[in-house]
């Protein structure tokens, strides 16, 4: 064993020694090449009133907080030999919250991490690269709660660069463990994945790219009464093939095919899949594009079946016309139902220059569709369906009879689950749902969320679904003034199990103008939406407005008006107000300062609900010294209950 240790150090060597020939450097056992970090100090002080149990409550909380961090970049030997990244830091924080209804305490909290990353043989056609991180973090509330939690992740990734078969495996371990100390209540998280990749090229046209995955996890909840522990593992492999059907790469052919597994000690559920797309330029300016899809889905001995072939024409006329034409055919055979889909349409658009710079935009859409489905009225589960939430708009779950107690909304990544009437509401339409977020809750305005649910499927059926769409705009003096209109609708013929379906009949006439003047932009639209289930009439406005003054002052204003003038039935309205504004001023290149205000109001049916918030903020550097300090105001009147926040902040850092 001492032999072979012997002999490896000094292959490496003298590999090293060979490759170094190429570059000049100082041979070093171990040399710094960078060191940087920052010191910082900060503290920050609010006060508040808000409503808290029916009673007046108020609230002052103040907390003090330094750091240091540090950064090196160092190598041993030689550059390319070894490099390594290491850095490092520490936050303590202390502070005090005091209220009216509540008793006062005291907390402490402290924050460490360091991180390493060490790449052997950077320039070589072969090269690992290995990282450690380690996050710990302390928090004591006074007689409430005291948790630890340490994080710590570690890995590495060896790359085999040549012209024959590229490949890399790459290991990662994470382990999150948080301990409540005065309940000895332990969350453990542990995650393990090995992940391998080759890719290998024949000629100059095709591609061949397969990827293994592995993933265990293992979830334990454990305490002096409870143990809880959850295993689950997940097989993820993919194989890929790209071919170059002519020199010229005027078509092209991917096959793709995946098989996923996920088990744990309770369920499963495997998934295969085969994806082939085909891309052809064809003659006289038309191209060919087609897509096979089969996909076997299997949970917890429940099977679905699915198969998906479509294609589209495309042609291109000069610049000014361009056509579609497609079909699309899907087969989806479930363990309780079989449903066949056929989809055809067409699309036309058309653009043009006239006089004045001024352009003609038509643009004319066509889709019809028949569903059919033979099974049993069963309870179907949905998962991570997602929808599109904004306050310009309505937004209902695509499926009517869904059990309003199953509902649940969660962020884009299903990490952060959302809490109903405080981050969102949900109105009963009949029997459909509508969801609408809650302002200052935790989802933004114009954002897409995911949402699981379960809803009643019928036995047999037949929907017949044409539809089509209808835009014009002119737009004048290179867009200064743009005008346009747009027309939709939708019908179904004989819909024979209509209280199951969202089977919206619509008619929709948007009518709109916009200008733009560089500094200022506007517009106003008119929405005239016809429904046989959410009919509604908006009136949207806008206005704009930015620009510079005596180049040290730079502001930017905006307000929005939705006004719904009738939701559903006369007499429920809706009234949306946003008004936001922001200047800074620039002293000198190292100096500025920063106001900010945002106001939002929301009236629907008995919910008043006004927000206002507002941020002042100054920001200098003194050489590597740098100085931020900001007042913050927040007001938030939710049917009459006020809650009011003042507080500012001041941080101090140096930079070396």
């Amino acid at each position: 064993m001492k032999k072979l240790r012997i002999v490896t150090c000094f292959i490496l060597f003298c590999c090293a020694m060979v490759y170094s020939q190429y570059y000049k450097f100082e041979p070093s056992i171990w040399k710094i090449t960078a060191l940087s970090g920052e010191v910082r100090l900060s503290g920050n002080y609010n006060y508040g009133d808000n409503i808290l149990s029916g009673e007046n409550n108020e609230v002052q909380n103040s907390m003090v907080s330094g750091g240091l961090s540090l950064f090196t970049r160092s190598y041993m030997y030689h550059p390319n030999l070894l490099s390594l990244d290491v850095s490092g830091g520490y936050e303590p924080q202390v502070g005090k919250f005091q209220e009216l209804v509540r008793p006062d305490y005291s907390i402490n909290n402290s924050s460490k991490f360091i991180r390493a990353n060490a790449l052997f043989f950077k320039r070589l056609n072969y090269n690992f690269n290995a990282f450690y991180n380690n996050y710990e973090n302390y928090s004591n509330r006074e007689n409430y709660i005291s948790i630890k939690s340490v994080s710590e992740n570690y890995g590495g990734i060896l790359s085999l660069n040549n012209k024959v078969a590229p490949a890399s495996v790459r290991y990662s371990n994470t382990k999150q463990d948080q301990l409540e100390l005065q309940s000895k209540r332990n969350i453990i998280r542990e995650e393990e994945t090995i992940e391998g990749r080759v890719s290998r090229k024949y000629g100059k046209r095709s591609e061949t790219i397969l990827n293994l995955e592995k993933t265990l996890f293992k979830n334990s909840i454990l305490d002096s009464t409870f143990q809880s522990i959850i295993k689950s593992n997940i097989d993820n492999y993919t194989l890929e093939n790209i071919v170059q059907l002519t020199n010229r790469r005027d078509g092209n052919m991917r096959t793709r095919v995946n098989y996923y597994d996920f088990e744990t000690q309770n369920s499963s559920r495997n998934l295969f899949s085969l994806n082939n797309n085909l891309f052809l330029e064809l003659p006289h300016q038309l191209d060919f594009r087609s897509n096979f899809i089969y996909t076997q889905l299997n949970t917890n001995n429940i099977t679905e079946n699915n198969h998906q072939v479509n294609g589209s024409i495309n042609h291109k006329l000069y610049e000014s016309l361009n056509t579609n034409i497609n079909i699309d055919f899907r087969n989806q055979n479930h363990s309780f139902f079989n449903q066949t889909n056929w989809n055809f349409g067409f699309n036309i658009n058309y653009n043009k220059n006239i006089p004045l710079n001024s352009k003609l935009r038509i643009n004319y859409q066509y889709r019809n569709s028949i569903i059919n489905r033979n099974g049993e009225i069963s309870t179907l589960n949905v998962f991570d369906e997602s929808y599109y939430i904004s306050d310009e708009q309505v937004s209902i779950i695509e499926n009517s009879n869904v059990n309003i107690e199953s509902i649940v909304v969660k962020d884009t990544q299903g990490t952060i689950i959302y809490q109903e009437n405080l981050d969102y509401i949900l109105i009963t339409l009949g029997d459909f749902i509508e969801i609408k977020r809650v302002p200052g809750g935790l989802i933004p305005n114009n954002t897409s969320v995911l949402i699981d649910y379960t809803f009643i499927q019928p036995e047999n059926f037949e929907l017949v679904n044409n539809s089509m769409n209808f835009k014009i705009a002119l737009e004048m003096l290179t867009n200064t003034f743009q005008l346009y209109y747009n027309f939709s609708n939708r019908k179904y013929k004989d819909p024979k199990v209509l209280q199951y379906f969202k089977l919206d009949f619509f008619n929709r006439h948007v009518y709109g103008g916009k200008l733009d003047f560089g500094f200022i932009t506007g517009g106003i639209e008119y929405d005239d939406f016809d429904s046989n289930i959410v009919p509604f009439k908006l009136l949207n406005y806008y206005a704009n407005l930015n620009g510079r003054f005596k180049k040290r002052t730079r502001f930017d204003m905006s307000y929005q008006r939705s006004n719904y003038l009738m939701i559903v039935e006369e007499g429920r309205t809706q009234f949306f107000d946003f008004l936001s504004g922001n200047i800074s001023y620039f002293f000198n290149n190292s100096a500025n300062l920063n106001l900010n205000i945002t106001y939002r109001s929301q009236q629907v049916d008995d919910l008043d609900l006004g927000w206002l918030t507002g941020r002042l903020e100054y920001i200098t550097r003194i050489n590597k010294l740098i100085l931020k300090t900001n007042l913050n105001y927040f007001k938030r009147s939710y049917n009459n209950l006020d809650s009011n926040f003042f507080g500012g902040s001041i941080q101090l850092s140096r930079k070396f």
